[in-house]
């Protein structure tokens, strides 16, 4: 589809993405939320955070849990209709591109799996970054040096990306988009490691602590450098 925004509506009506996470995938995206939650001081509760790209509010409401005030916004009605049934949090339909709040709304953004989707990634980053308040935080989770597999499209006999993923992250170009973007780069963490997913050690550390799965994903990812994901944490600086 050529427009976009009835893509993701359409897509958020067809797929349910909080399903059928079970085994290492369901590990592994906790993982990466409590990274997400420990990349956010405690003291950050002066401004809600906007959940840009929220899905089926997974992320919102562990952010909702440990305390913050939190406002997931996403394209799909149906994502959103779910995550306002639990009754944590008022969703708002919006487009990333063109977020519909004031400058400087937000005390930080959350974009977890969201740019690698998003065909011009600079201009959705922007607007986060124009939400937010200068000196806060703008949190980015992406799959890291992905390579991306193309499967023909059984309607338009093109070749159609796997997952929608339609950009390929690794540190240096991240960086450089955040430099783009007026951030001043804070932390850099790369996380979920692809052999404890093959060996099946998080599945094994599924019990355990945040730190201590913390502690045995960077020994792996120390030993074996094939990190999953990469997360990069800027600040809004004053222009």
């Amino acid at each position: 589809m050529k427009d976009y925004l009835e893509h993701y509506r359409r897509d958020g009506d067809y797929f349910d993405y909080s399903a059928n996470r079970a085994g290492n995938i369901g590990e592994v995206e906790k993982r990466r939320r409590q990274i997400i939650i420990n990349a956010i001081p405690k003291t950050a509760n002066k401004k809600p955070i906007i959940d840009i790209g929220s899905g089926s509010g997974e992320l919102s409401r562990d952010l909702i849990a440990t305390g913050f005030d939190v406002v997931p916004v996403d394209l799909s009605l149906k994502n959103l209709t779910g995550a306002a049934s639990k009754g944590e949090s008022d969703p708002v339909l919006t487009d990333a591109y063109r977020l519909s709040f004031l400058d400087n709304s937000f005390w930080g953004a959350t974009l977890s799996s969201i740019l690698e989707h998003c065909q011009h990634p600079e201009k959705v980053l922007s607007e986060a970054v124009r939400v937010v308040d200068e000196g806060c935080r703008v949190i980015v989770v992406v799959p890291y040096d992905e390579r991306i597999v193309y499967h023909q499209c059984i309607h338009c006999n093109k070749p159609t990306p796997s997952h929608a993923h339609l950009h390929s992250f690794d540190q240096k170009k991240l960086k450089s988009l955040f430099e783009l973007c007026g951030l001043r780069i804070l932390k850099i963490k790369k996380f979920a490691n692809k052999a404890m997913d093959l060996l099946r050690i998080n599945r094994m550390l599924k019990l355990m602590p945040y730190s201590i799965w913390n502690i045995a994903d960077s020994i792996a990812n120390t030993v074996v450098q094939k990190p999953g994901y990469i997360m990069i944490v800027g600040i809004k600086v004053k222009r």
